[in-house]
């Protein structure tokens, strides 16, 4: 539930008017940061972001939702954002086991079904909000339907680190050496850290500058590569949504045709053992769909809200505890 009033940057979020956060407590005792765009009255969209993101970076997604009727809630994952950090080393994204974005998950809805946002509630979660919202998907999480973006079911990892992961999953295990930042990893942000020519996230300078922009006016929000642990623990709740029965709830999978972090293999799988589940290619995108150019950004938001128009009348789930 909502314990206080959170601090929320709206001028660099450019983000509906009337934009709020709050500060929310989970059932194991950490305090995550919750962020609301009222601003719609056809339903309310749930963002799972990815790693490393926060709330203000989906503002604009926001505002384009909001324009084509829809409301927004966004969050501050444990360990990113403003939320709190879990290791010393507060300029790495860590995870002990993927379990505990469930807590976080329980934790946004209960506050959300005490907010008395538009209903029907929907789903749309990108790169690692796409694991933690497939798993959410499979505990019957009660949204109408889902729309995931470049969803992290399968890392694009060589088979040679993924092999070293398994190997070294006793030391992972052990705590200490699974806090250490990944091999080849940079401690530094990446997008703060790399150049916009090099960059693999989107094919928009604009859209790149202000994600720029955010986090230098705000360094707080940065968080830079990934632990050992969480690499290890990312593999492995990916194998356990592999060999998951699919959930019934209807979904888009939209990804882009110049993708380079996600496994599209594996997402073309699990499309192919969902039956309510679509596949959708966007040419020329990359990772990052809803913060590319203009008309594959409007593409994205178009797609989103005609699939969840297509399913407001569907039926939802009641939360498990």
């Amino acid at each position: 539930m909502i314990s206080a009033d959170a601090p929320f940057f709206s001028e660099v979020a450019k983000g509906p008017s009337g934009g709020r956060a709050y500060w929310v407590n989970t059932e194991d005792n950490k305090k995550i940061r919750l962020g609301v765009w009222e601003s719609g009255n056809k339903g309310t969209i749930v963002i799972f972001p990815g790693r490393a993101e926060y709330i203000e970076k989906y503002g604009t997604a926001a505002t384009g939702l909001a324009e084509r009727g829809y409301s927004t809630v966004a969050v501050d994952w444990r360990g990113q954002g403003l939320t709190e950090r879990l290791v010393q080393n507060k300029t790495v994204g860590h995870i002990n086991d993927y379990s505990y974005y469930q807590n976080d998950v329980r934790a946004l809805f209960n506050t959300i079904s005490s907010l008395n946002l538009p209903k029907p509630l929907y789903l749309l979660a990108h790169s690692m909000g796409g694991c933690i919202g497939l798993r959410s998907l499979i505990n019957e999480l009660p949204v109408n339907a889902a729309v995931f973006t470049s969803p992290m079911w399968g890392l694009s990892l060589s088979p040679l680190a993924q092999l070293g992961s398994l190997i070294l999953s006793p030391l992972v295990r052990s705590g200490w050496f699974s806090t250490k930042t990944a091999p080849r990893r940079q401690s530094k942000n990446y997008v703060i850290n790399t150049p916009f020519e090099k960059n693999i996230l989107t094919s928009c300078p604009d859209m790149y500058a202000v994600i720029r922009n955010q986090l230098s006016s705000y360094p707080e929000l940065t968080l830079g590569g990934p632990t050992i642990g969480w690499i290890y623990e990312s593999i492995q709740e990916c194998q356990k949504l592999l060999s998951s029965l699919s959930p019934t709830t209807p979904s888009l999978v939209l990804i882009g045709s110049n993708e380079h972090i996600i496994d599209l293999s594996i997402i073309r799988k699990r499309i192919q053992q969902w039956d309510q589940s679509e596949l959708t290619i966007i040419a020329e995108a990359r990772h990052e769909l809803i913060m590319e150019v203009e008309k594959i950004r409007q593409k994205t938001l178009d797609l989103t809200a005609n699939f969840f128009n297509r399913h407001s009348n569907n039926l939802t789930y009641k939360l498990k505890s």
